[in-house]
């Protein structure tokens, strides 16, 4: 594999690992803690697209070709449009979630909300295994691929990059409107937010709402990055999202700008090292592009504890 092949892979990975983990920033600017049920969550609108895409029927037997888009089943614009209900579900489930489970816990201690979303990430794991609906997940460019600066890319590969990029560039604006003002408020000092009269309750669930739009469409990248077509899997989720945790140690928990820099990092050195010390791996060992985020990531907090782009916290004596 060429070198050019590589770093376009790296850079489609580590992509992904942003859209990620702009879904944890999201959630701690708020709330503060882990959200553990982040995986579970982006797979449950991942479904749902997978859902839209085949039968319609959202898992339910009742609903099974009842589902107007189906008319436009195999058409770009219907797939566009499935894709933007899915987005709408998984921002309601994020929304539902945080004002049935983490809302009551507010004002406890942050691991308290936290085991909380485990609790959460348990049942919504169990629900999304045993849902009666189709993994498998087909995109309209199927295997096309472009060249870019000389190198044949897949456009499945390319799609993330782009997509990362406008999450970015879309966050940033947010940030200038008056309710993303308000959200940096609240993280940045909580008293004094409530005391201007900044709706909490508003900004946490738009932030979980966000967290599982980005979490679907993570889910979904994951599941195509071999190709055009793919299957979304309840029990690689997890495991897949927490790779992500180098980027949020790196990146900072607060910074989607940091996430953005650091996950593109390790998607580039996660990939670049699996190619070119693969002749190496009897020494290395098997997995080792694996383990070297997490070695990278501990060197980086014996350093800065809070992450390379990271706010340092203060504390009211």
């Amino acid at each position: 594999m060429g070198i050019g092949t590589l770093l376009f892979d790296g850079l489609s990975l580590g992509s992904i690992y942003a859209l990620v983990a702009f879904g944890f920033v999201a959630v701690f600017k708020t709330n503060r803690i882990l959200n553990f049920a982040h995986a579970p969550i982006g797979v449950a609108g991942a479904l749902v697209m997978t859902s839209m895409a085949s039968d319609g029927a959202y898992g339910l037997s009742i609903l099974a070709g009842r589902n107007p888009l189906l008319l436009l089943r195999g058409t770009t614009v219907g797939w566009v449009l499935s894709l933007l209900v899915a987005i709408v579900c998984a921002g309601l489930m994020g929304m539902a979630v945080e004002r049935i489970a983490v809302r009551p816990m507010r004002g406890r201690p942050a691991f308290i909300i936290t085991t909380v979303t485990i609790g959460v990430s348990i049942v919504v794991q169990r629900l999304m295994d045993q849902a009666p609906i189709s993994r498998r997940f087909a995109v309209p460019w199927g295997l096309d691929v472009a060249r870019v600066f000389g190198v044949d890319v897949k456009i499945s590969t390319l799609v993330p990059v782009g997509l990362a990029a406008a999450v970015l560039g879309g966050l940033a604006l947010f940030d200038k409107t008056g309710f993303g003002i308000a959200a940096r408020a609240l993280a940045g000092d909580e008293e004094a937010a409530l005391a201007q009269g900044i709706p909490r309750g508003r900004v946490t669930g738009f932030a979980w709402a966000l967290a599982a739009v980005l979490g679907t469409l993570a889910a979904l990248c994951f599941s195509i990055a071999g190709g055009g077509i793919g299957a979304v899997s309840t029990a690689a989720a997890p495991a897949s999202f927490f790779r992500a945790v180098p980027v949020l140690a790196l990146g900072g928990w607060d910074s989607y700008q940091g996430v953005y820099v650091a996950g593109v990092f390790i998607g580039l050195v996660q990939v670049l090292s699996g190619g070119l010390l693969a002749p190496y791996t009897s020494l290395l060992g098997a997995g080792y592009s694996t383990i070297l985020p997490y070695l990278i990531m501990v060197a980086v907090l014996l350093v800065r504890p809070n992450g390379l782009f990271g706010q340092g916290t203060t504390q009211r004596v």
